[in-house]
């Protein structure tokens, strides 16, 4: 998968000889888990390689899925400029812009952030236009759907309030800038587009991972912009966001696992097999690592004794009130099991199932 990818932003054609030995219908699968089966089907095609009808229907979709939600968004954005509602688009909706062709980058849905004191006109408009929503005021983001492939994640705000990096964030509307001949649509500067991509990739890496097609998104972005962005001042907000050696990890695989002559030391190599393997949206086993490390488990057993009953590191993390004032724990207590049988019974019954296939080494790594 990843030398059919380096195929395709390096402008070069895979050997048919290799690909023969290589196992498409594996590699398929892999390519659905990293959503790269669009970019590795163009590889594979430009190679004069015959790829099954699920390649080429997966790349149909990609495209069409593109397209239909350029043009929804349009008239949603239309729609909140008329009720005079300042909003950005985020991530992938620019990012697709900048791969080698519509459609390559895979996209699930659209981002965008707004004025959060406007959600219930938000949810009033999307009604409107025949959307469902999913889930309304549960975090910071509210997400609407509708038939056949419409999915809106509308965000209140950039990132959750447990994020370190929330206060950062929480202002952000004061560094946008307004988009040309629109008076309520705003955008990032590059720098801070970049700043806001490594950020939100950073949360992914720390939680569940992220995959192969963020390293891709450093590429093609930095390919376009790496010489033109003020890099004094994405040091500093970085330093700030307490991101700047994962920043500095991700831009330097980018540019070094694209070189025709891939040369990676042994730190690069393990950052990049775990793009690999965590797939687009992380996994369940690198979130129970690293909220082992968080909350200093180093057994299977001591983990989830915290997380039936969370000790000091992680309420100062996850609620800090609990833990300046020990008095509420009991109570704090109740509101997880409440929590726990009627709200996320689902979610922590795939991390138990998840915990259970993991063993102690996990734990200790």
């Amino acid at each position: 998968m990843f030398y059919l990818c380096r195929c395709v932003l390096l402008g070069g054609k895979a050997k048919p000889s290799k690909i023969e030995t290589f196992d498409l219908d594996a590699i398929y699968e892999m390519c659905q888990h990293n959503s790269l089966t669009a970019m590795v089907c163009e590889a594979l095609q430009q190679s004069g390689i015959e790829v099954d009808q699920k390649w080429k229907d997966a790349y149909a979709k990609s495209l069409r899925k593109n397209m239909l939600l350029d043009a929804e968004r349009s008239k949603i954005f239309d729609m909140l400029d008329k009720n005079k509602i300042w909003h950005i688009a985020l991530k992938g909706v620019h990012m697709k812009n900048f791969y080698p062709s519509m459609g390559m980058r895979q996209m699930a849905d659209n981002d965008i952030l707004y004025d959060s004191s406007r959600q219930n006109d938000v949810t009033s408009i999307f009604t409107e236009l025949g959307y469902k929503a999913d889930s309304i005021g549960k975090s910071h983001h509210d997400v609407y759907f509708k038939e056949p492939i419409y999915n809106f994640e509308m965000h209140t705000s950039l990132m959750g309030k447990y994020s370190e990096m929330y206060d950062y964030y929480r202002n952000i509307k004061d560094k946008l800038l307004p988009v040309d001949g629109k008076t309520y649509e705003y955008r990032f500067k590059d720098e801070d587009f970049y700043i806001y991509m490594t950020a939100h990739a950073f949360k992914h890496y720390s939680g569940g991972g992220t995959g192969l097609r963020t390293l891709i998104d450093y590429y093609v972005y930095l390919n376009k912009k790496e010489r033109d962005l003020d890099w004094v001042y994405v040091h500093k907000e970085c330093e700030k966001l307490k991101i700047s050696d994962f920043e500095k990890d991700m831009r330097t695989l980018s540019a070094h696992a694209f070189k025709r002559d891939l040369c990676l030391t042994d730190n690069e190599w393990d950052l990049l097999r775990y793009l690999l393997f965590s797939g687009t949206y992380g996994t369940l086993e690198n979130s129970i690592k690293h909220k082992a490390e968080t909350i200093g488990a180093d057994s299977k057993l001591k983990y989830m004794l915290v997380r039936i009953f969370p000790n000091k590191a992680w309420l100062e993390k996850y609620e800090p009130i609990v833990a300046e004032y020990p008095v509420l724990y009991p109570f704090y207590l109740i509101r997880r099991v409440y929590r726990l049988i009627f709200i996320t019974r689902k979610a922590r019954l795939k991390e138990f199932r998840a915990w259970k296939e993991m063993n102690n080494k996990s734990f200790n790594n």
